[in-house]
């Protein structure tokens, strides 16, 4: 046995899945909403009994290693390598010094992690760092447990450490850990006199690091920034990261939400409180794919930025963010305090509070908003209604909007007829996701559409073998959206034309192509799926109307060629083949007209 197939055995697909995302039980499957392309409907179908998985709306599909590749953007040697710890077992390598270019540098990350981790606690100079971060009441464990660590002032301690370790000026460059000079081209150290925050993936390894400045001084005549984050790297593309999911993303899914902070510190102090289900931004703007990843394990978002003007923006930008991804979202407010952190240093409790008591953001936006304008004077009547007008109208559903509209014609004693008005004109077009797998063209959306019509009728088929011969009476292979479903018809028909009967298990031993086995694995899940339950005359109803549908779709392309070679003809005065043309238009419409 290969280690793939023990991999296979020992790893249940669907225990791997539900660690990224929330399945429900469909017959003898499971089903989700999709975590690879956008979809309010679940399409995305899971078989415990074959080990595959597959989404009808995006197309992907395939085993536990496709998955895990899929949903964290690894290579197949990587997720193997993963999935073999998982499974306990020790992968034989046929050059045990090679390794590929990603783990090259997730292990430089890991060897400076640790080398920056000592220097915080071996180091006796360091010691003002290290009481710096217990008098920010992080205990000692806490602060070991997300590897803090200490960048000295050195402009390439780092630097040199890292090439003892046999890494070159290039790799520590690509990295990210060094800067080069644009004027000399010499590497120098990136983080300096900087406590640093290692940045990890989901599986743990270190990605990249965010550096604060432990002494803000000058260097070069200008004041060091603050904070300092790694750049994109092979590694590490900051869209896709949120810092300390690889720690909260299991309590995420416990606790079924998630709390989004503003910073490294925010993060680590709220942790330590005992709220583990949180992640934080990472110093950039929340991005519709961390909004995704964050998905796979809740729908629901909890959101505690800054207090002030800074803050509040972003905050802003998370929820517009959020809104577009159908999260349910809500606001925690720190009324006293700056930041979590600063309110979970005062008191704990408080912090817990905060959170029990998070507003719905459109309520926390009317108390913003009705604090700040004074509703007896017109003006700032008409500019508060305007400004919660446009949070309502971004309300994706309609029954929050209805309520939102009800509440503001109440507070603003303005009538609900006039709000509706207003909102029809502010209502956003909405915007198309770059990243979402649909489409939007005509042409699209109808050649998609024969694929889908082409899959269903085979998965009828393969759930009801007996219609398998109405199939091959009424459908011809070249009417078939996808040349992997011709082929696979053609071998249906030989199969059956041979043995007068179909029997899906006989006929997959038959097939010699792996292409086949997984087509036909896929057809399967879609038949156990959308026709489980169906009576025989639906069935028999579906299949005919599917199969005159490719009929039409075909006659109807093959009609609107023609037209455009009369139109040529006519132009053209060849009178001999408008005649032939002329007739083969009727042919075709009346047999048009036949199919019912």
């Amino acid at each position: 046995m290969t280690p793939t197939d023990e991999i296979k055995q020992r790893i249940d697909i669907i225990d791997l899945i539900q660690e990224y995302i929330q399945l429900k039980p469909a017959g003898v499957n499971f089903k989700a909403r999709c975590p690879f392309h956008n979809e309010k409907t679940p399409s995305f179908i899971a078989s415990p009994e074959k080990q595959i998985w597959h989404c009808f709306g995006c197309g992907k599909g395939g085993d536990v290693f496709t998955f895990l590749q899929e949903i964290e953007g690894l290579e197949f040697a990587e997720a193997l390598k993963i999935l073999a710890q998982k499974a306990g077992i020790k992968l034989q390598y046929t050059e045990p010094g090679a390794q590929s270019y990603k783990n090259r540098l997730w292990k430089l990350n890991s060897e400076i992690a640790g080398f920056w981790q000592k220097n915080l606690w071996d180091n006796k100079g360091n010691q003002e760092v290290k009481d710096y971060l217990l008098q920010r009441k992080l205990s000692s464990e806490t602060i070991k447990d997300f590897s803090l660590g200490y960048a000295s002032a050195d402009w390439h301690e780092a630097t040199n450490y890292l090439k003892k370790q046999g890494y070159s000026d290039k790799e520590i460059f690509q990295a990210g850990v060094s800067a080069q000079s644009e004027k000399t081209k010499d590497f120098y150290d990136r983080f300096r006199n900087r406590i640093i925050f290692p940045i990890k993936d989901l599986q743990g390894n270190v990605v990249a690091f965010g550096g604060r400045v432990f002494e803000q001084r000058e260097e070069r005549g200008k004041s060091e920034a603050k904070y300092l984050n790694s750049p994109q790297t092979a590694i590490y593309n900051k869209s896709l990261v949120l810092y300390g999911l690889d720690k909260s993303k299991l309590e995420i899914k416990k606790k079924d939400y998630v709390i989004l902070v503003e910073g490294y510190l925010d993060l680590i102090s709220v942790y330590q409180a005992g709220t583990k289900n949180a992640v934080a931004s990472s110093g950039t703007a929340l991005t519709p794919e961390q909004v995704r990843i964050l998905k796979r394990y809740t729908d629901n978002l909890m959101i505690s930025f800054d207090a002030d003007e800074a803050g509040r923006h972003a905050a802003q930008r998370g929820v517009e963010v959020a809104l577009k991804e159908d999260m349910n979202i809500k606001i925690i407010e720190l009324k006293d305090f700056k930041d979590p952190d600063e309110c979970i240093k005062n008191d704990p409790n408080k912090w817990l509070t905060a959170i029990k008591q998070a507003k719905h953001f459109v309520d926390y936006y009317f108390d913003q908003v009705f604090n700040y304008y004074d509703l007896k004077r017109a003006d700032h009547k008409k500019k508060a209604i305007d400004i919660l007008l446009k949070f309502i109208a971004k309300l994706p559903n309609v029954i929050d909007q209805t309520h939102y509209l009800q509440k503001l014609a109440k507070d603003t004693d303005m009538p609900e007829e006039i709000l509706r008005d207003l909102i029809k004109k502010k209502k956003a077009t909405p915007s198309v996701n770059i990243n979402d797998e649909t489409e939007t063209s005509a042409k699209k959306v109808k050649t998609d559409k024969k694929l889908i019509i082409s899959q269903r009728v085979f998965a009828l088929v393969i759930k009801n073998p007996n219609y398998l011969k109405v199939l091959i009476d009424n459908l011809e292979p070249d009417l078939i959206r996808s040349e992997l479903l011709q082929g696979l018809y053609k071998l249906m028909v030989n199969y059956y034309n041979l043995n007068q009967s179909f029997d899906l298990e006989d006929f997959k031993k038959s097939l010699q192509e792996s292409a086949y086995v997984n087509e036909v694995d896929k057809l399967t899940l879609l038949g156990e799926n959308e026709f489980a339950d169906w009576e025989e005359g639906s069935i028999q109803h579906e299949l005919i109307n599917n199969i005159n549908y490719l009929k039409k779709d075909d006659l109807t392309a093959r009609l609107n060629k023609i037209t455009e070679a009369i139109k040529i003809s006519e132009k053209d005065g060849d009178e001999n083949r408008l005649n032939i043309l002329s007739q083969e238009f009727n042919r075709i419409s009346q047999e048009l007209k036949n199919i019912k």
